[in-house]
């Protein structure tokens, strides 16, 4: 569904949270009267949470002022429940955020982007909010940046850390 509510953007985002909750209660239903198992619900949503992210993307994306490409070389890595198609109604997303933009203006482009994103996930409007979020997956956890390059991350998983700072991936990543 098209966010249609113009430029405003809590209004845009209002929409999102009504539609996601209105989507997280017909499953409620649908779970509370016995027609979905625990996997299936757990399928279910983690697909609602895929869908609700790529909108949030999408609209992040078009709130950049400075896009020099139609599309972000852009990903949004789930962990934990949300990588294992495991969400609850109370879960919360496990992500890692990654760019592969060789451009010298990528780091402050998706930078804003990672801000934005963040934003459309977390925050509080007068519908509530969608997901609580988790960053600390992320190469040198919280002291590191929200988003990282594919090949830094790439190397972290390796546990080949460019930076020299940290030991890499747990084994458990």
């Amino acid at each position: 569904e098209q966010l249609s509510a113009g430029d405003d953007v809590e209004a845009q985002m209002n929409l999102l949270r009504d539609a996601h909750h209105a989507q997280t209660f017909r499953l409620l239903l649908a779970d509370l009267s016995g027609q979905l198992d625990v996997v299936r619900l757990a399928d279910h949503l983690t697909a609602l949470a895929d869908q609700t992210v790529r909108l949030a993307l999408e609209r992040a994306w078009c709130a950049v002022p400075k896009r020099h490409r139609e599309a972000p070389a852009y990903a949004v890595i789930g962990y934990g429940k949300y990588g294992g198609k495991e969400l609850g109604y109370a879960s919360d997303l496990d992500i890692v955020l990654l760019y592969d933009d060789s451009a010298s203006e990528a780091p402050e482009i998706y930078g804003m982007l990672t801000r934005r994103l963040v934003n459309w996930l977390t925050a509080h409007t007068s519908s509530g909010v969608l997901f609580d979020i988790d960053l600390r997956l992320r190469p040198d956890g919280d002291t590191g940046l929200l988003f990282s390059p594919f090949d830094t991350f790439a190397h972290y998983q390796r546990n080949a850390d460019p930076s020299g700072k940290g030991q890499g991936a747990w084994t458990w990543e």
